[in-house]
């Protein structure tokens, strides 16, 4: 008649020492694991254009009475960029970008009630290049 259960079942009272007996017997194994020499890597023929370095840009920006800031980039981006922005404040705002084309963004600052931000609230803002289409 036959066992019920895995191998951790086995020692009665260490349901723990089948296991470690089949890790044990797992490990002595007689087969052959590495042969000491690194894989071989065939070489890329790759026809991808070479990765073009990203243009980025950062500052940090006041808002107007309304809760808006307007960034004028410094360079100009081929691609509307992606736009990371962070408000420098001791209350949660929350940022919108209202407009973005590839020299300026126009960004606003709500309050958690849903009101524009006041003046005067500093924000963090990074724009980045989107790369090419999978990286």
């Amino acid at each position: 008649m036959g066992m019920r259960g895995g191998p951790g079942r086995r020692i009665v009272g260490n349901p723990l020492g089948g296991l470690l007996r089949d890790v044990d017997r797992r490990t002595r194994s007689t087969t052959r694991r590495r042969t000491g020499r690194p894989p071989t890597v065939a070489p890329e023929t790759s026809s991808a254009p070479p990765p073009r370095s990203l243009v980025t840009a950062s500052t940090v920006l006041t808002t107007d009475g309304t809760g808006r800031v307007e960034w004028p980039f410094p360079v100009t981006f081929r691609t509307p960029p992606v736009l990371s922005a962070l408000p420098a404040a001791d209350r949660p705002y929350l940022v919108v970008v209202e407009d973005v084309t590839t020299t300026a963004a126009v960004l606003r600052l709500w309050a958690v009630l849903g009101l524009p931000a006041g003046p005067g609230l500093r924000v963090h803002v990074h724009a980045t290049e989107p790369g090419p289409a999978g990286t």
